[in-house]
């Protein structure tokens, strides 16, 4: 859960980072 938080500070940070963060959730499944 930790690197999770982590993925979420650069997502706040990197609007980009956000849309990658999608597709790795989508790509998981």
């Amino acid at each position: 859960f930790f690197q999770v938080a982590q993925e979420e500070q650069k997502i706040r940070k990197d609007p980009a980072a956000r849309v990658t963060d999608v597709l790795k959730k989508v790509f998981a499944k």
